[in-house]
């Protein structure tokens, strides 16, 4: 199925998919396999959420390179604990500590968060170079990544209930912004982002929202 998917695609214009088809696939690929750990993290979610939820992070996915990441990882361990640099990005969904730091003091903030999540995000110690390690060492696993994007779609749809966000595609594109731009981005600024050809780092050929919403719609396909 998804062989014929791809064909399909090839013919359309300005398709990211058609640009980058291993890098897709690969995204696809990722979605089928963390599909049951997300399952886990958010429970009663529909197929339709859970499909939203990765496509948050599927075009960040689909170029993971763990040679590259590895390295990466490597001088994050190195340096980010004592100083709060370098913050790179690094895991499977290419999460940056400070990111992760963000998500956590979002949680510590709200009641109903950190009921759901403060016991598992809470540290074995409260030195910060200590609580940082643990930090990267986190974000180095694939099912911290998982659960890192757990906690940020239930952060997301709190700051994003008053804007009027009424189906998928549009939720798709809003989160991913906030995902890929900045967590604390205006409903403004987000759709002045959207506009804004970004992704692959290396080309910038297209914008992140929309490519994560023309993976989301070839998920489970």
């Amino acid at each position: 199925m998804i062989s014929i998917l791809f064909s399909l695609i090839l013919l359309a214009p300005d398709s990211y998919i058609a640009a980058y088809p291993s890098q897709s696939r690969q995204a696809i690929e990722t979605f089928e396999s963390c599909r049951a750990e997300l399952e886990k993290l958010l429970p009663g979610a529909t197929d339709e959420e859970l499909r939203i939820a990765f496509a948050i992070v599927a075009p960040e996915a689909g170029c993971y390179n763990s040679l590259s990441d590895y390295f990466e990882t490597a001088a994050v361990k190195n340096g980010y604990p004592s100083n709060g640099s370098p913050d790179y990005s690094i895991g499977v969904f290419q999460m940056k500590p400070s990111f992760a730091e963000s998500l956590e003091n979002e949680v510590d903030k709200d009641a109903a968060l950190k009921a759901k999540y403060g016991s598992k995000l809470a540290y074995s110690s409260s030195n910060v170079t200590s609580k940082r390690r643990e930090r990267v060492n986190r974000l180095a696993s694939d099912k911290w990544q998982i659960y890192y994007l757990a906690v940020f779609v239930d952060i997301v749809k709190k700051r994003t209930s008053t804007w009027n966000l009424k189906d998928a595609e549009s939720k798709v594109r809003y989160w991913a912004t906030l995902y890929n731009a900045g967590l604390y981005l205006s409903k403004a600024r987000v759709e002045q982002r959207q506009g804004v050809k970004q992704f692959p780092r290396g080309t910038k050929e297209f914008n992140y929202s929309a490519v994560a919403l023309e993976l989301y719609k070839s998920l489970g396909k």
